[in-house]
């Protein structure tokens, strides 16, 4: 879903004004990479945790010169679903079918 159909659903399900709901999720969206920013974790209840995770550094290999690489260490976002999510997710058999068919 992208921010647009996020926005036009909001609104629709509130009867808030696109515009206003537009500057509540830029809102939302500023505050999660400001937290992120400053290293720390947002917790929405029954819906997930947003953290940080780093990445050791690695070596890689390009696979079309067989050169070996040096990858640094990286900071990565993690997003773990809360319980009543993963639940809900395990309980949708034809959401598990689409996947399940697509690879």
């Amino acid at each position: 879903m992208s921010r647009r159909r996020l926005v036009q659903s909001v609104s629709k399900r509130t009867g808030l004004k696109r515009a206003d709901v537009a500057a509540v999720v830029e809102a939302f969206l500023a505050v999660l990479q400001e937290e992120l920013l400053r290293g720390e974790t947002l917790t929405l209840r029954d819906f997930g945790t947003f953290s940080l995770s780093l990445r050791r550094p690695r070596t890689a290999r390009n696979l079309n010169t067989g050169e070996t690489l040096q990858l640094p260490a990286r900071l990565r976002v993690d997003f773990s679903p809360a319980r009543k999510l993963q639940e809900a997710l395990q309980q949708n058999p034809q959401l598990l079918r689409r996947f399940v068919e697509k690879s």
